[in-house]
This record gives structure tokens, sequence and C-alpha cells, in this order.
């Protein structure tokens, strides 16, 4: 939804890229270990007695270099979501701010709230949003920052309290019918006092292509985080040659020294 121009949210495409992401990258991983595991199995099964200690020790050590390379994808996949998934609130949060000071200047405070206040990140990104454009985040203690259920519930409370209800039809004395009130389930976010919000017409045109998808964002942050893990460990394995060359040329000298 990044290419639409208001301040709706969804995340549906974003997972299901997520998910094909970790089928394609943990699923393999996995198989893959399952089949190694099961041909050192049987190597170490045929393998002399002499060699089973050395075997051994490689089978554990390719084991822990696999269980470990698994569980840095899972990092990875699990950081890009987070990141990509909060650019996608802070774009949506910028507008709503620049649209809502057009109807109330005076605007001065952002409050954020719900399970989603709990989160670290949410709270770093929201709190550079809420610095930049000169407002004061009121954010709750981690620890009431949960599902907003009752959060709602409650308000319905007090606007009841308040007399703000809309009293149900009166009950028909022709057929019968029961009183009744209008439920629900689904509150839309946008509303006809702004046209900005409204939502957008769909067509069957081809998405533009000049227009970053959250799918790619995704992608090429977890890309950018491979390449970078890569390039440390080629550097590592550089640093670990070296150092071995340097012993074995001191340990040359040493002997024929003496």
């Amino acid at each position: 939804m990044k290419k639409y121009g208001n301040c709706d949210f969804s995340y549906a495409g974003l997972k299901t890229s997520v998910r094909l992401c970790i089928e394609k990258n943990l699923g393999s991983a996995e198989g893959a270990g399952k089949r190694a595991t099961v041909d050192l199995q049987q190597q170490a099964a045929a393998a002399a007695a002499a060699a089973a200690d050395s075997a051994a020790s490689s089978s554990s050590s390719a084991a822990a270099d696999d269980q470990q390379q698994q569980q840095q994808m899972k990092a990875d996949i699990a950081a890009s979501f987070q990141k990509v998934a909060v650019q996608h609130l802070v774009m949506r949060l910028k507008r709503a701010i620049t649209w809502a000071r057009e109807e109330c200047p005076e605007l001065q405070h952002l409050v954020v709230a719900g399970g989603v206040a709990s989160n670290q990140y949410v709270r770093q990104q929201v709190a550079q949003v809420a610095e930049a454009s000169g407002m004061q985040l009121v954010v709750p203690p981690a620890r009431w920052c949960t599902d907003n259920g009752v959060m709602v519930g409650w308000a319905g409370v007090e606007r009841y309290r308040l007399g703000l209800v809309q009293p149900p039809a009166p009950q028909l004395p022709a057929d019968g019918s029961p009183e009744w009130v209008e439920l629900r389930p689904r509150w839309p976010l946008t509303s006809n006092k702004h046209a900005k919000s409204m939502p957008p017409v769909l067509s069957m045109k081809k998405p533009d292509k000049s227009v970053v998808s959250l799918t790619d964002l995704t992608q090429q942050e977890l890309a950018a985080r491979s390449a970078a893990a890569a390039a440390a460990a080629a550097a590592a394995a550089e640093s670990s040659s070296e150092a071995a060359a340097i012993a074995a040329a001191a340990a040359g000298g040493v002997g024929v020294g003496s």
C-alpha cells in the first residue's frame, strides 16, 4: 500500500513475503542439515576406529556451523521485517501529522499506546518523528502497553456515561422485531472530513515501478545484511590466514636458530 497517498495500513503482503523468505532460506537449510547428518552418520559407521574421533569432531563442527548460520538468518529476517514494518508506520505517521495540523495547527502532542508501544525500536523511531515535528511524545510505561481491547471498552463506558450513545431503534409492534444496535466489527480509519484520507480507487493498471514496495525493502535489507555478514566472514578468514602464516614463519625462524 506504499504507493497510495493515504494513512491506511496493511502488512498482508509484507507478511507473505517474509513467510516465503523463511521457507526459501530456513526450509532448505534445515533440509540440507538433515541430509548432511545422515551422510555423516553413514560415514562414521564405515570409518576406521582410528579416524572415529576425527570424524566426530568434524561432524560436530559442521553441525555447529550450520546451526549458527540458521540462527543468524533467523535474526536477519526478523530484524529486516521489523525495520521495514516500522518504516511503513513512520511514513504513515508523518502524513497523518501533516494532515492533522491542517485542521488543528496548535497540535502539540503525539500519543502512542497499546501493545506495539512496548517495542523499543518503535518508540525510538516515533520519538524521532515527534522531535522533527516539534511535538511532545506521550508514551505509557512499558508495563501498561498491553492489548488495547480494555482501553476501547473503557472508552465506550465513558461515552455511555456522558450520554454519547446512539439509542437503538424502537421495537416494532407490527412484526415484533426486537430492538437492535448496529455493530461495526471493522471501524475504518478513513474519514470524509479530509479528502486526502479517503481510500483510493483501485484499478487494473500496472503498478508504478518507481515506488519501492515494502516487500522490495525487506528483500533489500536482508540482502544487505547477508552481504555484510559475508564480508565480515571473509575478512576474518583473511586475518586468520595471515596470523597462521606469521606464526609458521616465526616457528621456522626459531627452529633454524636452535
